[in-house]
């Protein structure tokens, strides 16, 4: 089953946080949900044959990191493998991570990750070995704006597709 998602985090405390959600009207469905502490995501509420809107989600995330320095826009698809992060610094589009900024662990011998190994790029993978990804663009992009390690990659799939943190609002 595919998974699919779009959204924005930032950290903030929740009045500004929820200010901000609630002064966009942009034409999407959003949802507005804690994904800890001060971590807030925004993500769009969408089908699985919606295509992204990365114009529009990137917008929001414009408007977000003016209100509160930094926020991430964060694409996801797990059919075709996209995982992505644009970084906005003061309403700037600042930097994009891709696959360039995922670090990568070897499976052993008896077929286990090897995770106190070496951490390689995706440049760096040999042909015929096996790998797992163990750090995502996204997880990078979530890091810039100081929302990881708490928050990973991991939970804001689980918040974004699944709705599993059972708090939010809708736009």
């Amino acid at each position: 089953m595919s998974e699919i998602y779009e959204g924005v985090v930032f950290c903030s405390d929740e009045l500004i946080a929820r200010r901000t959600f609630t002064a966009h009207s942009v034409g999407l469905q959003l949802r507005f949900v804690r994904l800890a502490g001060e971590v807030f995501g925004i993500y769009r509420v969408a089908g699985r044959s919606d295509s992204f809107d990365q114009p529009t989600v990137e917008q929001i995330a414009q408007e977000v990191s003016t209100a509160v320095g930094r926020s991430i826009a964060l694409f996801y698809d797990n059919s075709c493998d996209i995982r992505v992060g644009v970084l906005y610094r003061g309403g700037h589009r600042d930097r994009e991570f891709g696959d360039g900024d995922a670090w990568w662990a070897p499976y052993g011998e008896q077929g286990e990750l090897v995770l106190d190994g070496p951490r390689l790029r995706v440049t760096d993978l040999l042909p015929n070995e096996e790998y797992d990804c163990i750090f995502s663009a996204i997880d990078a992009g979530l890091e810039a704006v100081g929302a990881g390690p708490h928050v990973s990659a991991s939970l804001v799939k689980q918040a974004f597709c699944y709705e599993e943190l059972a708090k939010f609002t809708e736009l």
